[in-house]
């Protein structure tokens, strides 16, 4: 995965507050990453990293704070570590009956969708 050097990011640190905020006021929240192309894979590799305490900004070195989102500290485990987490959702045509999901993929599968 390609997420470090050169200042490549694929989530903004604004991202990460938001979600630290959330977390100190007590507040209950998902994410969902909605994306248009092959990236997903690396966001979920730079959003799992901050979950568990190892991306550069939030891994409590050279002045960062140490942050997790893990459910080490017995809160919830927000990583993304099951096919079961992941959904596609697309629409084949212009109405909202064209439209489909699969849960358990990250990319649009192929063949007749009518019969799935």
């Amino acid at each position: 995965m390609t997420m470090y050097g050169e200042g490549k990011w694929n989530l903004i640190p604004s991202f990460f507050r938001t979600m630290i905020f959330l977390k100190k006021q007590k507040k209950d929240f998902q994410i969902a990453f909605r994306t248009f192309g092959n990236d997903l894979q690396d966001i979920i590799y730079e959003y799992n990293s901050f979950c568990s305490g190892t991306h550069p900004c939030f891994n409590g070195q050279n002045g960062c704070p140490m942050i997790k989102f893990d459910g080490s500290d017995g809160t919830k485990d927000y990583r993304i570590q099951t096919h079961g987490q992941k959904i596609c959702n697309f629409r084949n045509g212009p109405d909202l009956s064209d439209a489909r999901m699969f849960t358990g993929v990250d990319t649009r599968p192929s063949g007749n969708f009518d019969e799935m």
